[in-house]
Protein backbone atom coordinates (compact mmCIF):
# COMPACT_ATOMS: atom_id res chain seq x y z
CA UNK A 1 0.00 0.00 0.00
CA UNK A 2 1.28 3.23 -0.72
CA UNK A 3 -0.46 7.00 -0.46
CA UNK A 4 0.77 10.04 -2.49
CA UNK A 5 -0.39 12.83 -2.20
CA UNK A 6 0.09 16.95 -1.78
CA UNK A 7 -0.49 19.32 0.21
CA UNK A 8 -3.91 19.42 2.18
CA UNK A 9 -4.59 15.79 0.80
CA UNK A 10 -6.81 13.45 3.18
CA UNK A 11 -7.69 10.30 4.44
CA UNK A 12 -10.99 9.15 5.25
CA UNK A 13 -11.49 7.42 8.16
CA UNK A 14 -11.56 4.03 8.37
CA UNK A 15 -10.61 0.98 10.49
CA UNK A 16 -7.86 -1.16 10.16
CA UNK A 17 -8.52 -5.13 9.82
CA UNK A 18 -8.63 -7.12 12.48
CA UNK A 19 -5.08 -8.04 14.11
CA UNK A 20 -3.70 -6.45 11.01
CA UNK A 21 -0.06 -4.84 11.46
CA UNK A 22 1.08 -1.91 9.44
CA UNK A 23 4.32 0.53 8.90
CA UNK A 24 4.28 3.58 7.78
CA UNK A 25 7.03 5.39 6.78
CA UNK A 26 7.30 9.21 5.19
CA UNK A 27 9.99 8.58 2.82
CA UNK A 28 9.56 12.14 1.08
CA UNK A 29 8.03 15.35 1.71
CA UNK A 30 8.40 19.14 0.61
CA UNK A 31 8.51 22.22 3.01
CA UNK A 32 9.12 20.00 6.50
CA UNK A 33 5.79 18.50 5.48
CA UNK A 34 4.16 16.25 8.51
CA UNK A 35 1.46 13.82 8.60
CA UNK A 36 -0.91 14.00 11.43
CA UNK A 37 -2.37 10.59 12.44
CA UNK A 38 -5.70 10.28 14.81
CA UNK A 39 -5.96 6.78 16.67
CA UNK A 40 -7.68 5.05 19.30
CA UNK A 41 -7.47 2.02 21.11
CA UNK A 42 -8.81 -1.51 19.53
CA UNK A 43 -11.47 -1.46 22.07
CA UNK A 44 -12.89 1.85 21.57
CA UNK A 45 -13.57 0.61 17.91
CA UNK A 46 -17.36 0.41 18.78
CA UNK A 47 -17.62 3.42 20.30
CA UNK A 48 -16.08 4.88 17.24
CA UNK A 49 -18.41 3.25 14.69
CA UNK A 50 -21.56 4.80 16.82
CA UNK A 51 -19.44 8.04 17.23
CA UNK A 52 -19.67 7.94 13.19
CA UNK A 53 -22.55 6.61 12.94
CA UNK A 54 -24.55 9.62 14.50
CA UNK A 55 -23.40 11.81 11.12
CA UNK A 56 -24.93 8.76 9.01
CA UNK A 57 -21.27 7.36 8.18
CA UNK A 58 -20.03 3.86 7.90
CA UNK A 59 -16.67 3.72 8.87
CA UNK A 60 -16.48 0.49 6.35
CA UNK A 61 -17.25 2.55 3.99
CA UNK A 62 -13.96 4.60 3.94
CA UNK A 63 -16.33 8.25 2.74
CA UNK A 64 -16.36 10.66 6.01
CA UNK A 65 -12.59 13.04 6.72
CA UNK A 66 -12.93 13.52 10.21
CA UNK A 67 -12.14 17.49 11.70
CA UNK A 68 -10.42 17.91 14.60
CA UNK A 69 -13.68 19.96 16.09
CA UNK A 70 -15.27 16.74 15.45
CA UNK A 71 -13.36 14.37 16.86
CA UNK A 72 -12.45 16.69 20.23
CA UNK A 73 -16.31 15.89 20.89
CA UNK A 74 -15.70 12.16 20.92
CA UNK A 75 -16.92 9.97 23.42
CA UNK A 76 -13.31 8.00 23.67
CA UNK A 77 -10.02 9.14 23.81
CA UNK A 78 -8.06 10.25 20.57
CA UNK A 79 -4.69 10.01 20.49
CA UNK A 80 -2.69 11.82 17.87
CA UNK A 81 0.80 12.04 16.86
CA UNK A 82 2.27 14.04 14.37
CA UNK A 83 4.90 12.11 11.64
CA UNK A 84 7.62 13.52 9.70
CA UNK A 85 10.35 12.61 7.46
CA UNK A 86 11.85 9.05 8.18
Amino acid sequence: MCYHGIGDTFTPAHKDLCASNGHNLMCYTENGGSAFWFMTKSSDAPRAASFFQSFYVELDHESQVARPEELAKAPFTVYVAEQKLG
